[in-house]
């Protein structure tokens, strides 16, 4: 090894740290990318899908006064929501109503059962 050799070796020293350490920052920076789109993936999880379902075909089913269907119907819960109403009609007439809790469903599917000789009145008992 000669001078020249020696001399570009010690002048090279400086960089080959230098690229070793930036090499070290990108991918400390990518696992602290990663963990934060896991962190913000995960958080719109927290979202619920709820399926409801009426044997009784001609009954429309709502949620939150908007139609979603008949027969089998699903609802995404909007985040932060802890309530919703659901209310079903026929021929547009109410015949059912109540307010679940979001928290207590499992991202299940609900039966609604419509009482026989259901007649829906909004006079309080």
């Amino acid at each position: 090894m000669g001078a020249a050799d020696a001399l570009t070796s010690f002048v090279n020293q400086p960089y080959y740290h230098l690229k070793k350490a930036f090499n070290y920052c990108k991918i400390f920076l990518a696992i602290i990318m990663l963990s934060c789109a896991t962190i913000s993936i995960s958080s719109c999880s927290s979202t619920k899908t709820i399926g409801f379902t009426c044997q009784e075909r001609q009954i429309e089913i709502y949620v939150d006064d908007e139609y979603l269907g008949r027969d089998l119907v699903y609802y995404t819960v909007p985040k932060g929501r802890e309530y919703i109403e659901v209310s079903c009609r026929d021929n547009g007439i109410e015949v059912f109503r109540r307010r679940i809790s979001v928290n207590d469903s499992k991202g299940i599917l609900i039966e609604l059962q419509i009482p026989k000789n259901y007649k829906y009145s909004t006079k309080p008992f």
